[in-house]
């Protein structure tokens, strides 16, 4: 889509600000209106808000839980930019629609953290091009499929099938209305699945294989000697074929310690995530950081070891952290998706937070 030129008094300011601060104008300012408007919004020496924006400013920042940089509050431009974008209207039902319908991935994720203004600029771009395509309609290759049509397909989620895209294991044609993916990429996609399925195995058939118990496995697993994935439709993971040949099996007469008789009341990592229904990379972590109560042993597999009755401590929902703070759960959401809390995922993919950094990042004093 061709950009709009900028206007003849935006070219004029411009050249007046480079010319005052000695600056080159970009070639692109003079020929995309957006661009010689950002140019000029960062150039400009704006005038100080007056004290009835600045008061306009905090009230928003108070409701959505976010403050305006500094340098935000001293210019009066740049603030009123600040509390449109940060005080944007919702999308109308309709757009929304539109939105799912049409819109890639990426734009339903920053619609979904609140980036109005992404998703109305992409609208805008949509129906530009839709209004082509009514002028001149396409007609999809037969077999064709569209997207919600492949997500049933494959029984996958939206988010799945985002993520398939990213990757690059599918490709949609965006030129038509709505896009279209083509059944036999699709079809390649269900074939090089199944062939990687095949190098793929459950942890009994790895019992049976290696001539050990379910316990060692979990072991090997969480010591990085088994390689293993989550596949969907499956209960448990499943253990990558070649990685079995990492397993290096004790020497006849060897000693095996059983961890359950010399370390009475302590479970491994495995299990204590299993209990906890978190990952154990997490309770790796509330273990290292003395949220667990634990034991660390010098050896190369299951060094450390959870107290079997275990409890989480500091550790919250979203929910409780809120009713904890006497704040909304809006806020504490807000200081999760901004990266200021410390976050640990259970199974069911729902997200926990630790008091001490929800404290930290609200400045309340314990």
């Amino acid at each position: 889509m061709i950009m709009p030129a900028p206007t003849e008094k935006q070219l004029d300011l411009a050249k007046i600000i480079a010319q005052k601060n000695k600056l080159v104008l970009p070639v692109e300012v003079t020929k995309d209106m957006t661009a010689c408007s950002y140019w000029i919004n960062e150039h400009y020496e704006h005038s100080l808000p007056i004290k009835e924006l600045v008061a306009t400013a905090m009230k928003l920042a108070e409701k959505i839980g976010i403050n305006p940089p500094k340098e935000v509050l001293e210019s009066s431009q740049k603030l009123k930019f600040w509390i449109t974008s940060k005080g944007a209207k919702p999308l109308t039902e309709k757009q929304n629609m539109a939105l799912e319908e049409n819109a890639p991935g990426e734009v339903l994720i920053r619609l979904s953290q609140g980036d109005y203004d992404t998703a109305r600029n992409y609208l805008t771009k949509f129906y530009t091009k839709f209004t082509a395509f009514k002028l001149k309609p396409k007609t999809p290759p037969e077999g064709s499929l569209t997207r919600q049509e492949v997500m049933n397909q494959l029984e996958i989620s939206k988010n799945e099938f985002w993520g398939l895209l990213r990757k690059g294991e599918l490709v949609c044609d965006d030129s038509y209305i709505p896009s279209i993916i083509s059944q036999e990429a699709v079809d390649a996609y269900i074939k090089r699945k199944k062939a990687h399925m095949e190098g793929l195995i459950s942890i009994s058939e790895t019992c049976k294989q290696l001539h050990v118990n379910y316990e060692k496995v979990m072991d090997l697993m969480d010591s990085g000697v088994l390689i293993f994935e989550k596949v969907k439709g499956f209960k448990n993971v499943l253990i990558q074929r070649e990685s079995l040949k990492n397993y290096v099996p004790p020497a006849k007469g060897a000693r095996v310690t059983n961890l359950k008789t010399a370390y009475p009341g302590y479970i491994t990592v495995q299990e204590a995530a299993k209990k906890l229904k978190l990952y154990p990379d997490a309770v790796k972590t509330l273990a290292k950081t003395g949220r667990l109560e634990c034991i660390t042993r010098e050896t190369a597999t299951n060094n450390i070891l959870i107290k079997a009755d275990c409890e989480l401590i500091d550790i919250v929902s979203v929910k409780e952290a809120a009713e904890t703070f006497n704040v909304t759960t809006h806020k504490v959401n807000k200081l999760l998706q901004e990266g200021k809390l410390e976050t640990f995922t259970t199974d069911k993919l729902k997200s926990l937070v630790s008091l001490s950094s929800v404290r930290k990042a609200l400045n309340i004093r314990e």
